[in-house]
């Protein structure tokens, strides 16, 4: 299921302020799209679901919100069916535990007024993020956990980061 992108374990995420965007790997080639499944304004109530596509359209994952207060938890799905969530640990959007159904497990920690950032798997293997500017951002991903759920994961925070800033 996360299955290596290879050669990449550097990536670059380019998105626009609505969410929308690519995850490129460092040369430009783009890898995967993003983009919120619906259009309308959400400053405190549940985001719409987002989902990261393939380069043929297909779906990667899904991400839903299911609760937003007092911590979010936002359900991840493939296909429909649900392959695991993600925890909001802080009030203040700076911790993140995901859990995905086969026993895979990161915590995020997104610092206020930092631009490093990241998470770190269960195994060990890290995930290192830094906003190059509030709609770009540069990540290099462990071989560990590198593959298409991580990288999935990487785009929805950041549309989360440009939600919360």
């Amino acid at each position: 299921m996360n299955e290596p992108l290879l050669p990449p374990s550097e990536y670059r995420t380019e998105a626009s302020w609505d969410g929308d965007g690519v995850l490129c790997d460092l040369a430009g080639n783009v890898l995967l799209r993003f983009r919120s499944t619906e259009r309308r304004s959400w400053p405190l109530g549940a985001a719409p679901p987002f989902t990261v596509l393939d380069m043929n359209g297909r779906e990667v994952l899904t991400f839903s919100c299911r609760k937003r207060i007092p911590r979010g938890v936002f359900e991840i799905t493939r296909s429909g069916r649900r392959v695991g969530e993600i925890r909001q640990l802080t009030w203040l959007f700076t911790r993140y535990a995901v859990k995905f159904d086969d026993g895979e497990r990161l915590t995020f920690r997104f610092p206020h007024f930092k631009v490093h950032f990241g998470g770190v798997a269960g195994s060990g293997a890290a995930v290192q993020i830094r906003m190059w500017t509030h709609r770009s951002w540069l990540a290099r991903v462990e071989h560990g956990v590198d593959g298409p759920r991580t990288a999935a994961l990487v785009a929805f925070f950041h549309r989360e980061r440009l939600r919360h800033g």
